[in-house]
């Protein structure tokens, strides 16, 4: 488990996470511990006996589908599929875009405040 928890913050992915994301990372990596205590009681036993005549699915099944289920969607939420991080990318991409255009028209203003000011002093200094 500490691999897997150096892995991914050792990945670009992390990248993106703030400290507002840490309950969701945090729950990630605790069903991730609990999945594999669930499979380790699972295991190979899919059903128990509880009566002589009954045959039920084991309870240790259950919470490995359900852990199943709430691991990917973190994992999709967090960037840790295939998917996901192309998803990831191209909001990421836009954002760099975005934050690249307003730099380039504050640049342009900058530059047209500056030929102004050069007018003005020019219109106004002494000869």
């Amino acid at each position: 488990m500490r691999r897997a928890w150096r892995r991914y913050w050792e990945s670009p992915v992390a990248q993106v996470v703030t400290d507002i994301d840490m309950e969701v990372v945090s729950r990630l990596f605790e069903h991730y511990r609990q999945y594999d205590r669930a499979v380790a009681a699972l295991g190979t036993a899919m059903f128990v006996t509880v009566s002589p005549n009954q045959v039920k699915a084991n309870p240790a099944l259950d919470a490995v589908l359900k852990l199943d289920t709430a691991i990917l969607r973190l994992e999709n939420e967090l960037g840790k599929t295939p998917m996901a991080r192309a998803r990831l990318g191209i909001a990421v991409g836009e954002a760099v875009m975005t934050a690249a255009e307003l730099n380039r028209i504050a640049k342009e203003s900058d530059a047209r405040d500056d030929d102004e000011d050069t007018k003005l002093r020019q219109e106004f200094e002494p000869d």
